[in-house]
């Protein structure tokens, strides 16, 4: 379905819908998580066939980068296990190979062979042709930011010169100054206080002013922002609401904290279906945002699904007539339009445009009409909703 250039390397053992193990197709080695280790059993029979398409497939893909490797396969229909891995650095080193992996957070299944496969596999730092910056001036990117009610921690990664306790450098986005002051290793939830952190190292200082996940901190003497990070779009909507009424504040003031931690959520309080409207990368995503916002900020919260907020369109062109007539003393009030509609794709908003000709409505007057076709549209005619895509043209009329 994808290519040969997409290669798995490891393959998924199933009881029922279950996966409780995973074969490194390479080696032909089996593995499940024991007593919450990682360990090495015999590969099910049932699967031995489908390993070996898998190998055949993989080998496949590994003759494609280089000439020698395609001429040895093509003359043994095979290769041995050293000229899979020594292609698989090759390819993807050079984009040509994408290794695919199956395993399972929870249990740590597969995580060994990941990480071997990244020690084995993919091409080191220095490798990447950027220059080694260790004695140049100093430079991080702020990758993660951890909020809770007590404040919150940037963690960094020094990519030029080193950062030292109580230096100060400045926000690339912003221009703004950021005095470090105590600066730290974390240590899983533990911090460990040190002095300086170095060219490559992963760093955390607390406290800064107006630094966000993704801002660089660089110099003051040579201050250029490093390559951003691309978040992914939010594509899965939800209400949330709290469980307790009167924690609306909370829900906000947590959100509020936890976006700056996470920037691939977002917050819409969408004041026509009256509801708050959180975004995110699907159902799993929101469920940790409210397991945070319960464990860091002491509010329950419930999940609803996001009311849709309808549009009218007309589909073809139509001509209407209004008249407006009101006597309340004196010369009373008198309005006569014929207005043509017509749906258009050019923008969502009303386009008003006018084509009368002698004088039937004084131009002075197309404003109000204008103002009046605009009120009206927010309440269509079919079910009440904002009408959307529609031009209106003023023809005719009398006053």
């Amino acid at each position: 379905k994808f290519g040969v250039s997409v290669c798995p390397l490891t393959a998924p053992i199933s009881e029922g819908e279950k996966v409780v193990g995973i074969v490194d197709i390479i080696t032909r080695r089996a593995y499940k998580v024991i007593g919450g280790k990682q360990s090495e059993v015999p590969v099910p029979d049932d699967m031995s066939d489908r390993i070996e398409e898998l190998y055949t497939e993989l080998a496949e893909s590994a003759a494609e980068t280089s000439e020698e490797l395609m001429e040895k396969y093509l003359d043994t229909m095979a290769l041995s296990p050293e000229e899979i891995y020594s292609a698989l650095s090759i390819g993807i080193a050079a984009a040509e190979i994408f290794p695919v992996f199956c395993g399972s957070a929870v249990t740590g299944l597969g995580t060994l062979t990941l990480l071997d496969a990244i020690k084995n596999f993919f091409p080191a730092p220095a490798e990447g042709g950027s220059p080694v910056a260790e004695n140049g001036p100093a430079k991080a990117i702020v990758y993660k930011t951890i909020s809770d009610q007590f404040g919150r921690f940037s963690l960094f990664k020094v990519i030029s010169g080193k950062v030292t306790a109580d230096m100060t450098l400045v926000n690339a986005r912003s221009g703004g100054q950021e005095r470090l002051g105590h600066i730290y290793y974390m240590q899983g939830k533990k911090t460990m206080e040190v002095q300086e952190i170095a060219c490559g190292d992963i760093g955390a200082v607390s406290k800064l002013s107006d630094t966000k996940t993704g801002d660089t901190l660089c110099d003051p003497k040579n201050c250029a922002a490093a390559p951003g990070i691309d978040f992914a779009p939010p594509c899965y909507s939800m209400a949330i609401a709290p469980k307790t009424k009167g924690q609306e504040d909370k829900i906000g003031q947590g959100l509020s904290r936890l976006s700056e931690e996470d920037k691939t959520f977002t917050i819409i309080n969408n004041s026509e279906t009256r509801q708050l409207v959180i975004s995110g990368a699907g159902d799993i995503h929101l469920d940790v945002l409210c397991s945070k916002l319960k464990n860091k900020f002491g509010v329950e919260v419930e999940l609803f699904p996001a009311r849709v907020p309808y549009r009218e369109k007309i589909r073809k062109p139509l001509k209407a007539h209004g008249r407006h007539k009101k006597q309340s003393g004196g010369h009373g009030q008198f309005g006569d339009v014929w207005i043509e509609f017509e749906p258009q794709d050019e923008q969502e908003d009303l386009i008003f445009a006018e084509n009368v000709f002698g004088g039937s409505v004084p131009r002075n007057f197309f404003p109000a009409v204008e103002k009046g076709l605009r009120e009206s549209i927010n309440k269509g005619v079919l079910a009440g909703y904002p009408m959307v895509f529609l031009k209106a043209t003023l023809y005719d009329g009398s006053y």
